[in-house]
């Protein structure tokens, strides 16, 4: 059933105006159409009529994770209107706990950072320092007045969350810096670095990457080339030159330069790590960049290189929806995501030999460490190499043993020569020549025992 465009009030549309959004425009008219139709003002919501506004909002039933979706945008709403007083029910007791309104050291600790974080890593700080305030005022623990058995008791409150230890030990850090900065203003008295210790983090499982079987990884590959669709065929980029989701969908149309040389390369535009990078590109990669970009109609009005009919980017779930159904029938060894295409990518080409740092620059990691994880699961370039290693080691005690030791590398001559040269150094110093005798016996001594171990072997004076 297709919903009706409601005028919007003007209190929702002052709330567009600080959320400019078509969702949430398109959620708002739902909403107050629903109110509408059941003549519902603000002072009448009840918790059961928002329910069955979420339930169906556009006229048919969503998803479970359509719902999530669907409460979250409209919780956001809801709490602003608690806070202009139009609500008689505090909609945070329904959504979840409303957010704490920060104190001003955490602004002006936020904004400290804005010059060099991105705006996801502030996000992260400031909801570690709102969860940390929130436990505070709980606890009823002064910040000025900060111990260390109360961060020993919020420690043990994050363990009994349901945090997963790397959000744990973000939440960690986080904290940890904003208290040494607190200290190097002068608002906290305590030593931060004795609050919170380098060993209060948590342990954290470590998780190697996971490509695909070579099998597998063969299959999904033939059925990506072999499709038309522009999504496969991104997917199948995404394998050949080992871009991250994100960094896929923000290909531009113009993503491929070329050097004095006429070799070409993938621009990849600033991505997870905030880094531009080069990626080569064989003939075969080109090809499919060049399919993807299409005439020179669909080049001139694009931005990106895959987009939608609308000309905004393609959403991260359109991509796995398409991945899914290239996997279907194929044992992937495990749970399927896009990830494991740039796993694939590292680790076919550190066991066809590339160094570690080429692999590095490939992947746009800027720590070696992150690279050495996919170094840990080439079995197959171990084997290959323990293998060589047996080899050479048996065909050095093949040369020990052999009695026919050659010329170059004989022992007895060798010593010979020395013996040579130290005489030939004592010749004309009288003082040494006692000593230069004892050594020069001693040589003869070494020579005598390896006669015995070699009988065969020459001098070749």
């Amino acid at each position: 059933m297709k919903v009706k465009q409601t005028n919007l009030p003007l209190i929702a549309q002052e709330f567009l105006r600080m959320r400019p959004s078509a969702d949430n425009e398109s959620l708002l008219r739902a909403f107050h159409q629903f109110l509408k139709d059941w003549k519902i003002g603000f002072k009448d919501l009840q918790r059961a009529h928002i329910e069955s506004f979420i339930r169906c909002p556009r006229g048919r039933t969503l998803s479970t994770s359509s719902k999530d979706n669907c409460r979250r945008a409209l919780a956001k709403y809801l709490i602003w209107l608690h806070g202009q007083g139009l609500l008689c029910f505090d909609p945070g007791c329904f959504f979840g706990s409303p957010k704490l309104q920060l104190p001003q050291t955490v602004s002006r600790y936020i904004r400290s950072l804005e010059h060099n974080h991105k705006k996801s890593s502030l996000n992260g700080h400031r909801s570690a320092l709102r969860s940390f305030h929130r436990w505070l005022e709980r606890s009823e623990v002064s910040l000025d007045k900060l111990e260390r058995r109360q961060i020993v008791t919020w420690l043990g409150h994050l363990s009994d969350s349901k945090m997963v230890p790397k959000t744990i030990n973000h939440q960690i850090i986080f904290v940890r810096l904003y208290l040494r900065w607190l200290s190097e203003q002068s608002l906290i008295t305590s030593n931060p670095d004795e609050l919170i210790r380098t060993a209060d983090l948590v342990k954290e499982p470590k998780y190697l990457p996971r490509p695909l079987p070579p099998a597998a990884d063969k299959e999904l590959q033939e059925r990506l080339a072999s499709s038309n669709d522009i999504y496969s065929l991104g997917l199948l980029l995404m394998r050949r030159t080992g871009l991250r989701i994100g960094e896929l969908i923000s290909l531009e149309k113009d993503c491929v330069r070329d050097d004095h040389l006429g070799n070409r390369f993938l621009k990849v535009p600033l991505g997870k790590l905030n880094t531009e990078r080069l990626v080569p590109l064989d003939d075969s990669a080109l090809a499919l960049i060049n399919k993807l970009r299409g005439s020179d109609k669909d080049i001139a009005r694009k931005t990106f290189l895959l987009e939608t009919k609308t000309g905004k980017k393609t959403r991260y779930q359109i991509y796995i929806a398409v991945l899914n159904q290239a996997c279907a029938g194929i044992d992937t060894g495990g749970k399927m995501v896009s990830h494991r295409l740039r796993h694939s990518f590292a680790t076919t080409l550190l066991n066809a030999g590339m160094s570690l740092v080429g692999v590095m620059k490939l992947l746009g990691h800027n720590d070696h460490r992150m690279t050495l994880r996919y170094a840990e699961i080439t079995q197959e370039t171990a084997a290959k190499e323990y293998f060589e290693a047996l080899s050479r080691i048996e065909q050095r005690y093949a040369d020990v043993l052999n009695d026919e030791i050659p010329s170059e590398t004989n022992p007895i001559k060798m010593l010979d020569d020395a013996a040579h040269l130290i005489q030939n150094w004592s010749a004309e110093d009288n003082s040494i020549k006692a000593v230069t005798r004892s050594i020069v016996k001693r040589i003869q001594r070494i020579q005598c025992d390896i006669h015995l171990l070699f009988p065969n072997s020459t001098t070749n004076r």
